[in-house]
């Protein structure tokens, strides 16, 4: 048996693998000074590359294929000479006699060269015996036979059939099988109408049935997914000091969703590498891209944000060789490769390729977003449906007026408004009668309202010191058409009493009602110092029979006031209101024409009270560190890096009239962490921002706030102030700040003490910082 062994050994010598049996003496023995490592390399010769190997240096082949006898290197490995030995006796490295006479083999063979077998794609092998030589088995189980009978060994028996259930169900999903699904699990295995083969103690049939019903349950994913969380460095926080908790989780899942759905592995590689870049990327895709988010994140207060950010670039690269090359690339970081064909220049090549991208929060859609704006928008509805609800037909309309035309008796004077509202300025006489004709759109009308109002005296709608006012008596006449002869000879137009029937006041004096204006006596009246002394505006209701009205095309009505009480007491401002039963008008237009009314006066109101403000066009914008970016909508969007203090300039166009105030539009945009409007992106708060100086300058003339108000501002450290009014008081650990208000647009406004003139570029200069990163990533 052992000569039959040699003589067969020495009739079919083994092949010398290169990459199994050559290589590793190259790299022990040669590598140091003739490798990838350009600052060891002697003799500018490299043994690790084919082009090396077989080259010819001074007119000798370094190794001539099949010819060891006229290779440079077998007779550099065999002399004894010290000066031409290799390797150098000061190398302290050696060969033993076997690795010569291997190396000397290997050439004699041909010197086949081969990539290391980690760079070599791998090919499906034969099957041995061309089959599966176990009922029930797979390929694999050919290999193991094939193995087991080169060393002489043989399966053990099957094992009972519930040991095979737990160790299948642990494998697969790492989790043990509860009583009954074991019982049930070993019942459907052990009966079958199927006979089994010899040694067989579980149906087959029924084994794969069980191995597909573990693939496809969830714990599957969760059980196999950490192994890839391990490599990726998944974690729950953040790590270092704080360790504060982060918030991916959903790369969790996307990694064990994707082994569910066994998902092929060139799509799990590019998804997770480059899954935001997909034509239409979905939200899955964009979430597999927080496979570079697992890095570390330090954000205690002493700390160089740009350190930190580099150590994280690195552990990426690192990452990413570890993963999907299978490379120790973290030896490159500091040198080129000993071992591996990666030199320094490549490591940062490739962390300048992971280190060009932004990296802002992802807002996952939540699964109850769309019932819940369904319910919302149906709510809105609900609320527009029954918005005129709150403006209730009024019992009375108001009959609209052409004209009012106003007199007194005395050297008083009267002012009216647009609304018709009177105003009684100059001399206060000690009493006064004042005369109104109305012009009414048309007839009939069955109130009369007198308003009284404050204008011209905050006390109260009185003339006197305390407001208050004395009406003795209201008359109501009809001013009659007459014929153009009459009305030429008459020297006073023809007038019709109309009686008032009765009054209400929205507020009496004691022993002043109201009743009292329709009795004709001088010495009595209606006043309106109440029980709550006198109010901001009072009013009257006087109402008529409209029978008494003669019809008319032009309808004119005078009003009398008599004021006759003495002592000043006196109408400062009034309006006369006509209005009759509303009976005709449809409730729900009339509701609908009360609420676009209201809405339009408010809209009139603010339009009135806006400031006009116009967008200075930015023209250059630079920094210390940020990407300052101009967008087309005369806003700036900062990118990259950021300091602990960030320093922005920018230039903007000359303005064609002097500048007097300046608004500050802090805009959320979805790259910020958080939607901004803010950069900071660890300590604290994510998206906000910390303005410590703001100042303003035209060639070189610095210009000075007189103030400054924001539309929201709030610290998240101690209870110190923040506001805009503190971004130019020359202290730089006071400022601005938006802290809870992530997401929102809020405006800071700075008035100047001094116009900046017209026709010359505005230059702008802000200061950011606190002990973190804290720029503002969107402004305008």
């Amino acid at each position: 048996m052992i000569c039959l062994l040699t003589r067969t050994g020495a009739g079919q010598e083994a092949a010398v693998d290169y990459a199994m049996q050559i290589r590793p003496i190259l790299s022990n023995a040669c590598f140091h000074c003739h490798g990838p490592d350009a600052d060891t390399r002697e003799a500018d010769l490299r043994l690790d590359t084919p082009d090396g190997l077989f080259g010819v240096r001074d007119g000798e082949a370094i190794i001539r294929k099949g010819d060891p006898g006229h290779s440079l290197l077998v007779s550099r490995i065999q002399t004894t000479d010290p000066d031409l030995q290799m390797p150098p006796a000061d190398s302290r490295k050696t060969l033993t006699d076997e690795q010569r006479q291997l190396l000397i083999r290997w050439i004699e063979q041909g010197a086949e060269w081969k990539q290391h077998w980690a760079f070599v794609a791998p090919a499906l092998p034969d099957v041995p015996g061309g089959s599966v030589p176990v009922p029930g088995g797979n390929e694999i189980d050919a290999f193991v036979i094939q193995k087991q009978q080169e060393a002489g060994l043989k399966m053990s028996p099957e094992e009972r059939p519930a040991v095979l259930v737990r160790r299948v169900f642990l494998d697969l999903i790492g989790l043990q099988p509860t009583p009954t699904e074991a019982e049930e699990w070993v019942r459907k295995l052990t009966t079958s109408s199927t006979p089994l083969s010899a040694g067989q103690t579980v149906n087959p049939v029924v084994w794969r049935d069980l191995v597909q019903h573990l693939l496809n349950r969830p714990e599957y994913g969760e059980r196999w997914a950490r192994r890839w969380l391990d490599i990726a460095r998944y974690a729950d926080t953040n790590g270092y000091e704080k360790d504060r908790p982060r918030t991916i989780w959903p790369y969790r899942d996307w990694v064990i969703n994707a082994l569910n759905a066994d998902m092929p592995f060139d799509q799990f590689t590019i998804e997770q590498l480059a899954g935001d870049m997909l034509p239409n990327a979905t939200v899955d895709q964009r979430i597999a891209t927080g496979f570079h988010r697992n890095t570390m994140l330090n954000e205690e207060g002493g700390i160089d944000p740009l350190e930190f950010r580099f150590h994280a670039m690195t552990d990426r690269v690192i990452t990413t060789g570890t993963a999907w090359l299978g490379l120790t690339l973290q030896c490159a970081q500091c040198h080129t490769h000993k071992y591996d064909p990666v030199s320094q220049r490549e490591f940062y090549q490739l962390m300048a390729f992971l280190n060009n991208a932004d990296e802002p929060l992802m807002d996952l859609p939540d699964e109850t977003l769309d019932e819940r704006w369904e319910q919302n928008q149906q709510k809105a509805e609900d609320l527009l449906l029954h918005l005129a609800d709150h403006w209730p037909v009024p019992d009375q309309v108001t009959v609209p007026l052409l004209s009012a035309t106003a007199s007194v008796d005395g050297e008083q004077k009267l002012t009216q408004d647009a609304d018709h509202v009177i105003q009684v300025r100059g001399v206060n006489p000690e009493t006064a009668v004042y005369t109104v004709d109305l012009k009414p759109e048309n007839l009939p009308f069955d109130h009369l309202v007198l308003r009284l109002l404050s204008k011209g005296n905050n006390k109260g709608p009185g003339r006197t010191a305390h407001g208050n006012l004395v009406l003795t008596d209201i008359e109501l006449w009809q001013v009659l058409e007459q014929p153009d002869s009459q009305a030429a000879q008459a020297d006073q137009p023809l007038l019709r009493r109309i009686p008032i029937t009765s009054v209400q006041a929205s507020v009496e004096q004691e022993g002043f009602p109201a009743i009292h204006c329709l009795d004709g006596n001088a010495s009595t009246g209606w006043a309106i110092h109440g029980s709550a002394g006198v109010p901001k505006a009072a009013e009257l209701r006087c109402a008529i029979d409209p029978t008494q009205l003669q019809a008319a095309d032009r309808p004119v009505l005078r009003v009398v006031l008599r004021q006759m009480h003495g002592g000043k007491h006196t109408i400062g401002a009034f309006q006369l209101v006509l209005t009759r039963q509303n009976a005709t008008e449809d409730p729900t237009q009339r509701r609908e024409k009360l609420v676009n009314s209201a809405f339009e006066h408010w809209l009139e109101q603010e339009r009135a009270n806006a400031v006009q403000w116009e967008f200075l066009q930015p023209v250059q914008a630079t920094s210390n560190l940020p990407i300052l970016t101009i967008q087309d909508d005369a806003s700036i969007l900062a990118s990259g890096d950021t300091a602990k203090r960030d320093d922005y300039d920018v230039r903007f166009s000359a303005w064609n009239r002097p500048v007097t105030a300046l608004r500050l539009e802090a805009l959320p945009d979805d790259s910020l962490p958080a939607h901004g409007p803010g950069s900071t992106y660890y300590e604290g708060t994510l998206g906000d921002f910390f303005l410590t100086e703001l100042t303003v300058r035209q060639n070189d003339q610095a210009f000075a706030f007189e103030s400054a108000t924001e539309t929201y501002s709030k610290n998240r450290f101690g209870n110190a102030n923040v506001s805009a009014a503190l971004t130019f008081d020359g202290d730089v650990q006071t400022g601005w700040s938006v802290h809870d208000r992530q997401g929102e647009r809020h405006v800071a406004v700075y008035i100047l003490k001094e116009p900046i003139p017209a026709g010359q570029p505005i230059d702008l200069h802000m200061v950011f910082g606190r002990h973190f990163a804290s720029s503002l990533g969107r402004f305008r």
